[in-house]
């Protein structure tokens, strides 16, 4: 027996793992006939009223009007409407949140009359097809694996810092 099968077979043995002792889950009996009623939980739900807007209804989205903060956002709405967002970076929004629903929704800044809408949208949504599903699903796929390989690039990669050393002042 050579000195390297002695240490392959002698000392390089794996040890045996420890298993730590756990509690289980104990089993909650019911009385026959009886059922467990769940409570809702307090969620916070969306900030916009996705379900209504996309219920297949042509809709006049309009928004708020009172001071802005240094981002465009209305802070303290004098006169409530819809939403309070600037209107440019509304159209993604609903985009999104109608994408995540499986809705098309269709957005259109002018009016029926053909008149251009300032801070004001009109909406519209319908069911993905089995044909548009199909694509979403790949789509979202496609996305998830993106973001995994993401953050597996952003663990490998170093920090990117400046190559020159910083002068002291004297």
């Amino acid at each position: 027996m050579t000195t390297d099968e002695f240490i392959i077979r002698y000392v390089r043995q794996p040890r045996p793992v420890q298993m730590e002792t756990t509690e289980m889950a104990t089993k909650v009996k019911l009385k026959r006939g009886q059922e467990k009623k769940f409570k809702k939980g307090s969620t916070t739900g969306t900030k916009y009223p996705w379900d209504e807007w996309f219920n297949g209804d042509l809709l006049q989205i309009e928004r708020s009007v009172g001071p802005e903060n240094e981002k465009g956002t209305v802070e303290a709405p004098t006169v409530a409407k819809d939403y309070g967002v600037p209107s440019d970076s509304m159209p993604p929004k609903i985009k999104r949140a109608a994408r995540h629903r499986y809705k098309v929704c269709e957005i259109d800044r002018y009016d029926t009359d053909g008149t251009k809408l300032t801070n004001a949208f009109q909406i519209q949504a319908r069911d993905m097809t089995a044909d548009e599903r199909v694509a979403e699903d790949i789509l979202r796929a496609e996305e998830k694996a993106a973001a995994k390989a993401g953050k597996a690039n952003d663990a490998d990669v170093p920090d990117q810092g400046d190559d020159e050393p910083v002068a002291e002042a004297a």
